[in-house]
């Protein structure tokens, strides 16, 4: 029923799932080919292995605010360790970690910035396409988005079509040149946030 589907997209939005009516669609009938009942829980999980730019809302501005003070789910692009070379990045126990995370709600991007803490179950290892969930209040400090365990946590998920551009990406990257050397430059502004203590 209309109703029921209107009551488990609240549901939804209250745990930071903003899901367009295509998208929800899409969730639900996949619940109903894996023979699922089509509850808040199971959606979720269906969602988490799904591409937010397929069935995701728009919730995130062009221009951030001085903080985002909201429940929002949002899907991991990339992370990268600025503070190690490229060549360093997969390292387990590296000597020194500074996490940029490039977060999207499918449809519009912005960078984050791990700040005082290590993020629970992050790390340039993270795969793209694993949600995280937005909670309670991040400052924003020169466009990033500052991190910590208290506004965080990592849902998971498993997307395919991203994790195997990933691969391709990172072995193109292997190679070094001159799109490593202008990320590196952005990545310098990451370091200035922190050093500058926002």
């Amino acid at each position: 029923p209309l109703s029921n589907r209107m009551e488990v997209n609240e549901d939804l939005k209250r745990l930071g799932w903003h899901l367009t009516p295509q998208g929800l669609v899409k969730c639900v009938d996949i619940c109903k080919q894996r023979g699922l009942e089509t509850s808040v829980q199971n959606i979720e999980k269906v969602a988490l292995d799904l591409d937010l730019k397929e069935i995701g809302a728009e919730v995130l501005p062009k221009q951030l605010d001085k903080e985002i003070n909201k429940v929002l789910v949002l899907q991991i692009q990339r992370v990268k360790n600025v503070a190690m070379p490229s060549s360093r990045q997969h390292e387990t126990n590296p000597p020194k970690r500074l996490l940029r995370v490039f977060l999207t709600d499918g449809h519009t991007s912005h960078s984050a910035v791990e700040l005082d803490s290590y993020i629970d179950n992050l790390s340039p290892s993270t795969q793209p396409g694993t949600k995280v969930r937005m909670r309670g209040r991040a400052v924003v400090a020169s466009g990033f988005v500052l991190l910590s365990n208290s506004c965080v946590s990592v849902l998971g998920g498993l997307v395919e079509h991203m994790q195997k551009k990933q691969h391709v990406g990172d072995e193109e990257r292997g190679g070094g040149g001159g799109s490593d050397e202008r990320e590196s430059r952005c990545d310098g502004g990451v370091v200035g946030v922190v050093m500058g203590g926002w």
